[in-house]
């Protein structure tokens, strides 16, 4: 079973492969990208990485927030008689302010932990917001 990490942000505020990389050795130099994140314009794919000597191979996946996505929420939360607070008014920031969403994915620990931490940094680099939907977490940019 895979972990996911979702990365939310605007495209044009997403790190080359080189600046991804020198933040990535600022902050944790037990992993490497040892490549570039895959062509968003193809949605996806493989991303290498060395975590602790260990080659590992992250999953990822791209998607685009479409301009009335927002405006779609709003109205399905006021069909279902909700109130637009706690994590709906979050989302709704989120489909408001980013265009781009990106995931992460690994299996084993060491690609779940490689994942992990290139997605708090990539989420970071770009002012996103970063989500663990497994443990129902988002960390909203600084």
């Amino acid at each position: 079973m895979a972990y996911d990490f979702i990365i939310y942000a605007r495209r044009d505020r997403l790190p080359s492969a080189e600046q991804l990389a020198a933040r990535l050795a600022e902050a944790t130099p037990a992993i490497a990208v040892r490549g570039e994140l895959p062509d968003p314009l193809r949605r996806g794919g493989l991303l290498p990485a060395r975590i602790g000597g260990r080659e590992v191979g992250i999953d990822v996946l791209y998607g685009t927030i479409e301009p009335d996505e927002a405006a779609q929420f709003e109205a399905d939360v006021a069909a279902d008689g909700e109130e637009m607070s706690g994590g709906n008014a979050q989302h709704l920031t989120i489909l408001r302010t980013c265009d781009s969403v990106i995931t992460l994915s690994g299996r084993s620990a060491d690609e779940i932990e490689a994942a992990k931490t290139i997605a708090t940094t990539l989420a970071a680099v770009s002012d996103g917001y970063l989500c663990d939907p497994q443990a129902s977490v988002v960390i909203e940019p600084r």
